[in-house]
């Protein structure tokens, strides 16, 4: 299992749990085979590694505000990286309440999450670097979950954006899944799934609880 934690205004309010690729697992993002933890912390992101080491990172844009903590090996290279989400965050830099954005820190000796930074923090926004979406508006990064949803053995990615539109005039919810591979995140093989999606149970309509906390 994978820890998961909701941070509001800088503050660790709820733990929960998130499948993992390997049930029974925790963050390990050392390979050290001991648990790390993850924090968001106002202006910093912090990782106190099992061995007692503890790392803190700059928010990559100045602050982080409504905030949520996923870890997942998502390039399989057997340590776990961090993606932290946040709606209000801007692409562009700063806040805007209707943008959101994810960052996922690398584990690892190479990691920005923990190690020299040759693996650089990755940053994801819709409409950009070929992820499907609105650029704004939509609040991606309210949730996240962390998995192996394609069945390949790789953590994939989930992101829930609550406000997103399905049409110019229909707002319902959706959630992004973003498969896993040796070279990370696959980006260009992002699948978005709304209620209005073949096989999905349910209709449209303006629900944020609807994204609000994918589960795998």
């Amino acid at each position: 299992m994978l820890a998961v934690a909701t941070v509001v205004a800088g503050l660790v309010v709820s733990v929960q749990p998130a499948q993992a690729a390997s049930a029974g697992r925790r963050p390990d993002l050392d390979g050290d085979g001991k648990a790390d933890l993850v924090a968001v912390t106002g202006r910093y992101l912090a990782v106190r590694l099992g061995t007692g080491q503890t790392r803190v990172i700059p928010t990559p844009w100045g602050r982080f505000d409504l905030c949520v903590v996923v870890a997942g090996d998502f390039d399989a290279d057997g340590y776990d990286d961090v993606a932290v989400g946040d709606p209000h965050a801007d692409p562009a830099g700063g806040i805007n309440f209707d943008h959101g954005v994810v960052w996922v820190f690398p584990g690892g000796p190479k990691g920005s999450a923990i190690g020299d930074g040759t693996k650089p923090t990755l940053t994801l926004a819709q409409g950009q670097n070929g992820l499907p979406g609105m650029t704004s508006d939509e609040w991606f990064g309210t949730s996240l979950a962390a998995g192996d949803v394609t069945g390949d053995g790789v953590d994939d990615l989930v992101v829930g954006a609550p406000f997103a539109r399905y049409t110019d005039a229909a707002i319902g919810g959706s959630i992004t899944v973003l498969p896993g591979s040796s070279g990370g995140l696959a980006l260009s093989s992002a699948k978005v799934i709304t209620q209005d999606t073949p096989g999905v149970s349910g209709t449209s309509d303006l629900d944020p609880r609807v994204t609000a906390r994918p589960r795998l």
